[in-house]
């Protein structure tokens, strides 16, 4: 495999990630170029009315950002808070979609309890978010890491495990995404592989590595190897994981990785991935086969097929 961006992984063992199709993330309307949307793999819950390649951070999308409007924003309490109604509008809006799996896991009572309490602790969680930058995917990943743990914490409370609430995770982002139409799924999931896409991924990897966000991602490019994978991403620094472990829930992390599965599945990524840096490695090595087969290995997974009843 040749790697386009030379990356020496980060020391930081405690610096790592929850990995793609992580959660519930929104959608951010203020990148004005390819340059400024270096866009990410492992794509999140589908906002409303957004294009493909906006959903993927790619291309124009929205009003321009000066650069004294970057100013103001650069600061994780400025950024979140300042976007704080949007991001509780748009997890409304989610938490809706994902009803369906709450309900069957925990019936109707528990259900609007929960999802109540999810939203107050979702809004506690905001300000502490780590700025990661204004790349809309990346900032898709943290706000969904935040979301996961506002739904761990709430289950928690009420006697819940971790394999309990990754099971209602997993749950959800599966009602979410079959929420939208087969077209839109397959639409998202072509822009994945086009060559715009791309090219802002290797510029948004270079981009990483320069380290300018303590609590944001660190990642490189993985060119095709003409056989079994189109391209790939390994990532060596999370802000997730960063984040769950500043919160005392590293414990979380695989199993919200877990859900990288179903969007694969639902986008046609063929996602081919041997191990995370939630689950204790270097590095998460994510392979892109368009059509594929998805093949990830979890102990998270394995858990799960031993114990179907998980989330009783």
């Amino acid at each position: 495999m040749v790697v386009s961006s030379s990356l020496t992984p980060a020391t930081n063992p405690h610096s790592n990630t929850v990995s793609g199709a992580h959660s519930a993330r929104v959608h951010w309307g203020e990148a004005s170029s390819v340059e400024e949307n270096q866009a990410l793999i492992a794509v999140p819950n589908l906002p409303n009315n957004t294009r493909p390649n906006e959903f993927l951070g790619v291309g124009r999308a929205g009003k321009k950002v000066t650069m004294a409007n970057r100013a103001v924003y650069k600061g994780t309490q400025t950024y979140f808070i300042s976007r704080k109604h949007k991001l509780l509008k748009d997890f409304d809006n989610l938490m809706k979609r994902a009803r369906t799996a709450l309900v069957s896991q925990y019936g109707r009572e528990f259900a609007l309890t929960v999802a109540s309490e999810v939203r107050e602790e979702y809004s506690k969680l905001i300000p502490g978010i780590p700025y990661v930058g204004e790349n809309r995917i990346l900032v898709r990943f943290i706000t969904g890491t935040a979301q996961s743990l506002a739904i761990y914490k709430v289950l928690r409370n009420h006697g819940k495990t971790v394999e309990q609430a990754g099971k209602l995770y997993y749950l959800m982002c599966k009602a979410i995404l079959n929420s939208y139409p087969g077209t839109v799924r397959w639409l998202i999931g072509k822009a994945s592989f086009s060559k715009l896409f791309l090219r802002a991924a290797r510029k948004g990897a270079l981009e990483s590595q320069k380290r300018l966000h303590p609590g944001g991602y660190v990642f490189s490019f993985v060119e095709s190897d003409g056989r079994e994978f189109d391209y790939g991403v390994d990532y060596f620094e999370c802000g997730g994981c960063k984040f769950l472990s500043s919160q005392g829930a590293s414990e979380l992390a695989p199993y919200v990785c877990t859900a990288d599965i179903v969007y694969s599945d639902s986008f046609g990524w063929g996602l081919i991935r041997t191990k995370t840096i939630a689950e204790g490695f270097e590095k998460c090595d994510f392979r892109f086969k368009k059509g594929g087969k998805t093949r990830v290995t979890s102990h998270a997974i394995q858990e799960r097929q031993a114990d179907p009843d998980i989330g009783s």
